[in-house]
This record gives C-alpha cells, structure tokens and sequence, in this order.
C-alpha cells in the first residue's frame, strides 16, 4: 500500500472527527426576528441584554435600530446623551416630558432625524419626551425630512439652535399634539421653520428668538400649516427690521381660536405676525382667534385684534408640558370655538369647562353656582387641578352653629379641587354677584366647628373678586390629609350689624372688627429642606433632588428656584407658592462620568456621588472565541499527523 492510500483514509477520519466535535448549543447562530416591541433604560446595556422590559437596552438608537418595522421602542425616565436618527416605521414611546429627555449634550448635531432623504415614505411617533440641547445649520431639536411624517405628542422641544429652524426643521409632514416649543433660537424660524406641511393643535409656542423673521415661526414659501387652540406668546425676532415676532408666513396659513400675542419685532408694526404676499403668502382665519396687536390678519367677527390676552408666565401648570394660564378676566376665556374643537387642552383638562372653549392651549377649569341667598350666579376657578362638586347652601344647612355675628351675603359653597401635587396649594378665584368690602372675611365649617380661614385670602380690594389659596391637607382643607385634593364648605363673610338706636347699619358686635385687617406681608420665600435620593448611584441613573418652598408672607408670589451642581445652573422652575404656604420642588438630574457632584439650591447645599462602572467581560464573547481556537488547533494536529505519516518508510 502506498503512502498516499494509508494518509488519505487517515486525514479523512480525522475529519470527520473534528466535524463530529460538539460545539455548544448557546452559540448556534438562528434566524434573526426584529422583536415589535424594545424597552430602554439609563441602566440598560446594549451589549450583554436583549432589549425586554426585565432586560432593557442603554441607548434609544439601539432600540431603533433593533426593533422591527411599525414596532415600538418604549423609553423609561432618565437623560440619553445622544442623537437619534429614525430610518423606519416606529414608535418611540418616553415615560413623559419632565421625566424622559433626548439630550444632544451641546455636540454639532440635531437631536433628532427623521429620514435621511429617500424615496421611502417613513411615517413616526414620538410622545413623552423632551427634546433639547441640540445644535447644527437646520433643524437643531428636530429635522424632517421629505417625504417624511412625524407624530409628536405631549412633547416639549427647547434650549435648541440652528441657523434655520432651532426647535424644528419640517421639510416633511409635521402634526403636534399638546407640545411646547420654548427657548430655541436661529436665523429663521427661532421655534420652528415649516417647508412641508405643519399642524398644531393645543401647543404652545414660547421664548423662541430668531435673527431674521419669524421668531415663533417661519412658514416657507409654498409650505402650508394649520393652527388650531395653541397659544404663540413671549417670541421675538430682533433683526433690526425683522419681521414676525409670533409668526412669518410666506406660504398658506390658517389660524382657528389661537393665540397670537405679547411677541416682539425689530419693526414693531409687526410683533406678532407677518404675511409676505409678494411670495405668496396668505393667511386665512377660520376665526375665534386673539392678536394682541393689529398684524396677524385675523378680519373675521369673531377674531379679536389690539387685544391683551392676559397670560400667566411659561410654568408647570399640571399636564405634560408647561403652558401659559388664562389669568382671571382674560378676553380669551369662553371665547374659543369654531367648526369643532379637542376634547381637551394641552394639559389634558376637559373642554370645555365654561359656556364654551376658551382660544388658545390652555382651559381654565371652572364652574359656577346660583347663590342659595338668591343674589345671583357664582363663578369658581383654579388655575391647576379640576373644580368639581360645586353646590351652594344656606348657612342654616350646615352643621355648624348660628354665627350672630356674622353675615354670610351670599351663603356657603362646597367645591372639591381634584388632581392636584399632594401637598401643594390651589389658588381658586371666586366672582360674586356683587362687591365685598376690603375687610371681608372667610369662614369654613369643618367637622362642627367654625374655622377663620381669612387668612387664606389674597389682597381685597373691595370688588367682586376674592382669591383663596389652599394647601392640600393644610388650614381650609376639611379632611385635612395630604392627598392630591381639598375640600371646602365656607363663604365670605363680613361682621353682621347690631340692631339698636343706630338702626339696622349700626356698629357691629364687640369682638368683631369692622375695619380693614393689617396690610398684608409681601411673599417671603424661603426652603425648608434639601433631600438628595440617592446619594450614590451608577452612570445616568436618575437623581431625585426634592426641596420644600415655604412662604411666610399673606400674598402668594412667585418664585424661580434654580438648582446649581457644581456651580454651574442646571435646571430652574418657577413655583408659585400662596399666602402662608409650602411647596415641593422636585428635580431629577443623570450624571455619565464618575464623581462627587456638590448641589446649590437657594444655599442649600448637599452632593451625591457617581460611582465608577464595574468592569466584566463577556462569558458569551469568551465561550464563541474558543470555537476558532479549536478548529484551528485540530487542523495544525491533522497537518502534524499527515507530515510524520509521509515521513515514515512504506
């Protein structure tokens, strides 16, 4: 037998030897299915977990790019430091505005894409998240591009730049829902540059400056929006001779019971709107809008122009995203309808709560009552939480004993103020039939007993209007538990006359002043606590910074409070606080890189610690990198034994 006869039977069972070999069955590649659905999470990992809910992967565009066409990518609470590009069919779904934030972290690049510019029509949803810190030559929050569509709803777009289009750049088709636009800036289009098709509906466009024209928004030539119940306010375009400080429109632009007011223009004939019919532009009312100026081109009845709309400031007022308020005796209230309307305002409150909508994103909640003393109809609101549960009694169905010395004019009033911060103070107007004098008082029946309660009183100065401020769970609230809801059976009342020589308008009872009260203390705003939770935590896991803002004045003010780290501004909100009231401020923060961050609050001061990511490595990576290892190992033994066989003598 020659050698090549004993060697190739020889190679051949080693062969099929080493093909016999098992190889570990976790490492078997299978058929990949895109799963429909993919959670994400700061303490995710993109590496080692497969994207489920008990197993969440570390970055958003990892989801995206892991889950299947028309699926969805869910978004727990945190700080993503990324930008994202959505190339399919998806849904991206955040855990809410305040809680669920897309940060570019201030690099070259917008925050989020949707596209790139193919011949594929994509169509996205995104809700829940904010979208902010991003920066590039168009579109520095968000760019769309042709022929593409997005959804976004309960969003909030801010703190974003680009020479064209700084919140938003639309080149495709855009429809927001209940979203806020704020605080961006570019040339043209501050908040938002529309060169396809732009609706909005309850949203709000605030705090957006632009260079050029269009400091809210620039509509291009051609391009087309809708707006519908959004409120454009505090925009400003301060070129010299800009132009539209709410809105710029050289293309097609219809406006329905909106907002347009209190924006600024380097030519002030044209703060808060501009058309450009040279280019084409043309702006149609569908009516029931405000302009606070004359240049909106709002000309039907029902439009109201050179009109102050009394705005509150840009705040948390309850709901996703922060709004302006209706303050009491605004023009817009129960002004806002047309041929239809949201079930809901940009907080989520019922409309309407009036005789009709009110123009603009915000409605203010609110009900009314006939007096059970007969002078007429009485008028509650609030500017947070729902006024539910309003009825109006006599003081002789109370409870309570006969005050004689008091007088109730227009009887008692039980109302609840629902959904509210536990803890947290309601401020609810009421209008009276006819005028109360300045030292007016108000008194509750809680549990059989008679409580002053004047002290919850806002300034009276002798008109139809009384302000009271309750804090949940605290003095004027009848169940008196921290709940997210109060309860109040009370009135106003002034001292009742004594009959006599003087006749039916004679002095009132000892005991009793008939004079106005003390003037009232300013708001005096102070913190009470600083409470970090937790102090040590790993990569972007939320950090919960809560804080308690006591008034100690008899008016309710408002007060900005700005957390510090490492002294540098990270994050303010304005907290309006009422009279002898408290209010919980909350702030969450996600640092990346390890280390000791010191917190400033108002000289609260307090730190937390990032600690340093533990080092593993993969068992999965090491286990397949031994299949290679083996094979080649085998080969060389196959090649070995081969060699010596041919060395050997026949």
């Amino acid at each position: 037998m020659t050698r090549a006869s004993k060697i190739i039977p020889l190679a051949a069972v080693l062969l099929l030897a080493l093909l016999a070999l098992p190889i570990p069955t976790a490492h078997v590649a299978e058929a990949f299915v895109p799963p429909s659905d993919v959670w994400v999470a700061p303490t995710g990992d993109d590496v080692n977990n497969d994207g489920t809910e008990a197993q969440p992967f570390a970055t958003i565009q990892h989801g995206i790019d892991t889950v299947a066409d028309g699926g969805t990518v869910h978004v727990a609470a945190g700080t993503y430091t990324e930008s994202i590009d959505v190339n399919k069919f998806i849904t991206l779904e955040g855990a809410g505005a305040g809680s669920t934030i897309i940060d570019a972290g201030g690099s070259f690049n917008t925050v989020v894409e949707i596209g790139p510019p193919i011949s594929m029509h994509i169509t996205a949803s995104i809700s829940g998240v904010t979208i902010q810190n991003g920066s590039q030559d168009a579109g520095g929050g968000i760019f769309i591009y042709s022929p593409h569509t997005l959804s976004l709803d309960d969003c909030t777009v801010r703190n974003n730049t680009a020479s064209s289009g700084g919140g938003i750049l639309n080149a495709g088709t855009l429809a927001m829902n209940r979203c806020t636009v704020s605080g961006n800036s570019g040339s043209g289009g501050g908040g938002i540059r529309n060169q396809g098709s732009l609706y909005l509906c309850n949203c709000t466009i605030s705090g957006n400056s632009a260079s050029e024209s269009g400091g809210g928004i620039y509509n291009w030539p051609n391009a087309t929006m809708t707006s519908e119940y959004t409120t454009i306010a505090n925009n400003q375009a301060t070129g010299t001779s800009a132009r539209g400080g709410g809105f710029s429109n050289w293309g097609y632009a219809k406006f329905e019971s909106t907002i347009v007011a209190n924006n600024t223009a380097g030519d002030a004939v044209y703060n808060n709107g501009f058309t450009e019919p040279a280019q084409g532009g043309l702006t149609d009312s569908n009516g029931y809008n405000l302009c606070g100026d004359n240049s909106c081109g709002f000309d039907v009845r029902t439009d109201l122009i050179n009109t102050d709309p009394l705005l509150g400031p840009l705040q948390d007022n309850g709901g996703p995203t922060f709004t302006h308020a209706l303050l009491h005796g605004s023009p817009a209230i129960d002004h806002g309808i047309g041929e239809g309307f949201p079930s809901i305002d940009q907080r989520g409150v019922p409309r309407w709560q009036g005789s009709t909508c009110d123009t603009g994103a915000y409605e203010l909640t609110q009900d009314s009552v006939t007096s059970a003393t007969g002078t007429g109809t009485v008028s509650f609101s609030t500017l947070n939480g729902y006024i539910t549960d309003l009825t109006a009694s006599a003081e002789s169905a109370l409870a309570c004993p006969p005050r004689e010395d008091l007088d109730f004019p227009h009887g008692i009033f039980s109302f609840k103020v629902t959904d509210i911060t536990p803890g947290s103070s309601a401020t609810v107007v009421i209008i009276l039939p006819s005028d109360m004098p300045t030292y007016t008082q108000y008194w509750k029946c809680i549990n059989g007993q008679w409580v002053d309660c004047t002290s919850l009183l806002g300034s009276n100065d002798g008109d139809s209007v009384l302000t009271l401020t309750i804090t949940d769970g605290d003095l004027g609230d009848r169940d008196g538990v921290v709940n997210g809801e109060i309860s109040d059976p009370g009135g106003p009342a002034v001292a009742a006359p004594v009959a006599g020589p003087a006749g039916p308008a004679g002095p009132a009872r000892p005991g009793v002043s008939s004079t106005p009260p003390r003037p009232l203390n300013p708001p005096q705003m102070s913190l009470q606590y600083l409470s970090i939770n937790p102090q040590q935590a790993g990569a972007n896991q939320p950090i919960t910074i809560t804080t308690n803002l006591v008034n100690t004045g008899d008016e309710a003010g408002n007060y900005n409070v700005t957390l510090k780290i490492n002294g540098q501004v990270e994050q303010s909100r304005m907290v309006s606080v009422g009279p002898q009231g408290t209010q919980p401020v909350k702030f969450t923060v996600t640092k990346a890189q390890p280390g000791t961050y010191n917190i400033d609050i108002l000289g609260k001061n307090g730190s937390f610690t990032i600690l340093n990511a533990g080092s593993s490595a993969s068992s999965s990576s090491e286990n397949s990198s031994l299949i290679p290892l083996l094979i080649i190992g085998m080969l060389l033994l196959v090649t070995m034994l081969v060699l010596v066989l041919y060395r050997r003598p026949a």
